[in-house]
C-alpha cells in the first residue's frame, strides 16, 4: 500500500517494476511428468544445473520515432520479440514508418541468462531428462554448474519445441 501511494500520481510507465519470488511452492513436479498441458501454468522443479550461458542483454522497452511528425512512442517488447508500431499515436498524424531509437533514454534493456537443469537421481542406465530455463532480473548469475536448485516458474514453449521457464 505504501509503495502504491508513493507512485499514485505517476503514470504506469514511471512506476518501478515489482519483482515477485516464490519460495516453498508445492507440489514439486518432476521433469519426467512435465507435459504440454502444463503450458502457461506455474510449476516447481528441482534439479542440478549442468550449464549456464553468459549474461545477455534483452530489450524490454523500445522507443520509436515517427518518420512524419517526429513523435516518439514507446512499445514494450515481450520476451524480447521485436515489434514496431503499426501507426502513429499523435493526433492528426498518419505515419506508419518508424525508426528505432536504440540510444534513447526511453529504450530499456535488462540482462538475462539461460541455464540447463537436469533431473536429480536416476541411476545407472537411466537417461536423465533436462530442460532449459531463462533467468532474468536478480536471478541472473545466481547459480553455477553443479548447484542443486529448485526453479518455480511459468512453463513456456521455446523455439526448439522444448519446455522453457522464465
Amino acid at each position: 500500500q505504501i509503495l502504491f501511494n508513493r507512485y499514485a500520481n505517476d503514470s504506469k510507465e514511471r512506476r518501478p517494476p515489482i519483482s515477485i519470488q516464490l519460495y516453498n511452492y508445492s507440489p514439486m513436479t518432476s521433469l519426467k511428468s512435465l507435459r504440454s498441458s502444463q503450458y502457461g501454468k506455474c510449476v516447481s522443479v528441482r534439479g542440478i544445473v549442468i550449464r549456464t550461458t553468459n549474461v545477455r542483454a534483452r530489450v524490454i522497452r523500445m522507443a520509436f520515432l515517427c518518420s512524419l511528425c517526429k513523435g516518439v512512442q514507446v512499445l514494450p517488447l515481450l520476451d524480447g520479440k521485436y515489434i514496431t508500431p503499426t501507426k502513429c499515436i499523435a493526433r492528426g498524424c498518419r505515419g506508419r514508418n518508424f525508426f528505432p531509437m536504440k540510444t534513447s533514454p526511453l529504450t530499456e534493456s535488462a540482462g538475462w541468462q539461460s541455464i540447463s537443469l537436469q533431473e536429480l537421481g536416476g541411476g545407472d542406465n537411466v537417461i536423465q531428462r533436462s530442460m532449459e530455463c531463462e533467468f532474468n532480473g536478480c536471478l541472473v548469475e545466481s547459480c553455477v554448474p553443479g548447484d542443486v536448485v529448485t526453479v518455480t516458474a511459468v512453463v513456456k514453449a521455446s523455439r526448439g519445441d522444448q519446455s522453457r521457464t522464465s
